[in-house]
């Protein structure tokens, strides 16, 4: 009997921006015999490629295809971690799944996945105008100000001075 990968935990987005880095992660457990198996990042559907980085190296997945991490000594119960980061190089909608997966006679199966709907947008928003100063703060703002240390405490004190 092969293994049996079962997804654990996945995280990935589910919004971004072109050219944007976005972390995701993914273990999975094998609730099968020993055998080769591990997870897979896979762009199921997607108006361009996407680029998944593990470590410092980048791996270029077209659409239909996956990046598949894994190991041929995967022990019935344990578990095998990955994550990255992930980078979307066009606008659109794309379907990414998280896999468990396993080989059997030359063949990759998906035995488990968790499918994540991705939004990618073209540019980030600017970011928002600070807030107004209120009419105190502008009095404050424009006022001299003394420091008065005493014995017990501080005390700001602001004064002005009118000419005669």
């Amino acid at each position: 009997m092969p293994p049996v990968v079962k997804v654990v935990t996945a995280n990935f987005p589910t919004s971004a921006y072109i050219n944007e880095k976005k972390d995701w992660y993914l273990t999975v457990r094998n609730d099968g015999e020993k055998g080769v198996g591990g997870g897979a990042v896979w762009l199921v559907v997607g108006p361009s490629p996407i680029v998944v980085t593990v470590n410092t190296t980048d791996y270029n997945i077209p659409v239909g295809s996956a990046l598949i991490m894994y190991t041929t000594e995967f022990e019935k119960g344990a578990t095998l971690s990955m994550s990255g980061k992930v980078t979307f190089l066009a606008k659109g909608d794309y379907i990414v799944r998280l896999a468990g997966v396993h080989r059997e006679n030359g063949y990759w199966y998906a035995d488990d996945f968790r499918e994540f709907a991705v939004k990618v947008e073209e540019v980030a928003p600017p970011p928002p105008a600070p807030p107004a100063p209120t009419l105190q703060e502008k009095i404050v703002k424009n006022l001299p100000l003394i420091l008065a240390v005493g014995g017990v405490g501080v005390a700001v004190v602001a004064a002005t001075r009118k000419k005669r």
